[in-house]
């Protein structure tokens, strides 16, 4: 590769780094409050309770694999992860649902299908699933470190956000926005061929 290919790589891979640094608490957390709602959906699902209420549906067309054309796919799953980061201005208190909800909904399927309900679909959830995961729990990172700053920025314990905490902010949503892509990929061009 040449020298100035590998400046490159090694500047991006400095500025993810750092990222990740200021970001990863707040990721830790994210997939606390994830794997909370995993374990509720598991235990949803063997005390025989069914998803079937509109919002946990819909949820569930966005989350379980789907042979739908990649657009749709990405504009679905674009709509959950802006959800996620926009979910600062109520306080994170959106964000926290939703990442909740979400992992109610991957609880419960993996639940079923390791059940021998569904044949295929842990291997179907966790091939394409595992990307938009890691996604949404960037993009929620994002939202409770805003949400931090910001009250800290109120209480006086914390200064304003600089140029280049900002742009750390976007290397995360960068990093999170190619990581549905990769996910969309799957599900659309591999997954079900390779199922099929």
């Amino acid at each position: 590769m040449a020298p100035d290919g590998l400046a490159l790589l090694a500047g991006l891979s400095a500025a993810l780094q750092r990222a990740w640094q200021i970001h990863r608490q707040y990721v830790g957390f994210s997939l606390v409050l994830f794997l909370s709602g995993t374990a509720t959906g598991v235990l949803f699902w063997l005390a025989g309770g069914e998803l079937s209420a509109p919002p946990v549906t819909d949820l569930a067309t966005i989350l379980l694999p789907q042979q739908l054309p990649a657009q749709t796919l990405l504009f679905n799953q674009l709509e959950l992860f802006s959800l996620l980061v926009l979910g600062a201005l109520s306080a994170g208190v959106v964000t926290a649902l939703a990442l909740i909800a979400q992992g109610v909904v991957a609880g419960y399927f993996l639940a079923l299908s390791i059940s021998g309900d569904t044949g295929l679909l842990v291997p179907a959830m966790v091939f394409s699933g595992v990307p938009t995961v890691l996604a949404s729990l960037l993009a929620a990172a994002v939202s409770f470190r805003l949400v931090v700053q910001t009250a800290g920025r109120f209480l006086g314990t914390h200064e304003p956000l600089t140029v280049a905490e900002w742009r750390q902010t976007g290397v995360i949503l960068v990093a999170g926005f190619l990581l549905l892509l990769v996910g969309v990929v799957i599900e659309a061009y591999l997954l079900f061929w390779l199922l099929g």
